[in-house]
């Protein structure tokens, strides 16, 4: 009885090895000039200088696109919080030698892996688009993005996507959530429909009138006569109620200019008011 036991047992333990040693080949990837998929990713998110990885991963195509995606566009800090970077510099600040002991100043910064996991998929162009559910995944759950990187993300996920409607739920829902005009300028690229990005402008009138004056995403449709339709009144209202506010009451001036024919009868009526104005009191 003992030894068909064993027998069974060896049998169970090479059947473990064996499922071992297949998941990790098949999460490595296939071999493309010597190197697993996996492994041609891991340096070239890391740039070292000299390597010729990102060329490889040209070579190889397709296939690297979930590697670009796994490796390069998740952290610790998605799944938790708390080790995002700038709670652990709190820490590290406050608790020098405890973080010294944990190796907390070692651990990986995700962000720079996903600025160049970015860089990586956009030289693939469509055929990265399988990466689209994750670039979402990590706009949405990583905590250390900040502005510059999240509008290098969002424009990567918008040259992906296309005209197809896969990430328009993401770009309205963070429109609508942090007033956020560059989000809802990729949603009109999209589906062209104008009611986003205008409700986007209203309540940053409202809330941030110098966000919405400066914004280069509004500068972008200073020719849109169906946008500037409902832009123009908003910037009008900020220029005329600005006045003690000079560098704002300037860029909803060079806002207003900027648009043209468009513009013409709001700024011809701004000149009437102020023309009409009684002179400011001499000291």
């Amino acid at each position: 009885m003992r030894r068909p036991k064993k027998i069974l047992l060896c049998s169970l333990l090479l059947v473990l090895a064996a499922g071992i040693i297949w998941h990790w080949e098949a999460a490595s990837g296939p071999i493309y000039h010597g190197r697993r998929v996996s492994e041609w990713v891991d340096e070239a998110l890391r740039l070292n200088p000299g390597t010729n990885a990102p060329a490889q991963i040209l070579q190889i195509g397709a296939p690297a696109v979930p590697y670009i995606a796994r490796q390069g566009l998740y952290g610790r800090s998605h799944t938790f919080p708390v080790l995002s970077t700038a709670r652990l510099r709190d820490f590290s600040g406050r608790h020098h030698r405890t973080a010294v002991r944990l190796h907390l100043y070692q651990l990986d910064v995700c962000t720079t892996r996903h600025e160049r996991a970015c860089q990586l998929l956009l030289s693939l162009g469509p055929s990265a688009r399988a990466a689209i559910p994750d670039l979402i995944n990590c706009l949405e759950r990583c905590p250390d993005l900040n502005d510059n990187l999240t509008f290098q993300l969002q424009d990567a996920l918008a040259i992906l996507n296309g005209t197809n409607r896969t990430a328009l739920p993401y770009f309205i829902r963070c429109a609508r959530k942090t007033d956020d005009l560059h989000a809802a300028t990729l949603a009109y690229y999209i589906d062209g429909q104008t009611n986003l990005f205008v409700e986007t402008c209203q309540q940053l009138a409202v809330k941030n009138p110098q966000a919405l004056a400066t914004s280069r995403d509004l500068a972008r449709f200073a020719d849109n006569h169906l946008l500037n339709i409902h832009v123009i009144p908003l910037l009008e209202k900020i220029y005329l109620t600005t006045k003690f506010k000079p560098d704002l009451h300037r860029a909803a001036l060079a806002a207003l200019e900027s648009r043209g024919t468009d513009a013409a009868p709001t700024l011809a009526r701004i000149h009437a008011i102020e023309a009409s104005a009684p002179p400011a009191p001499t000291p």
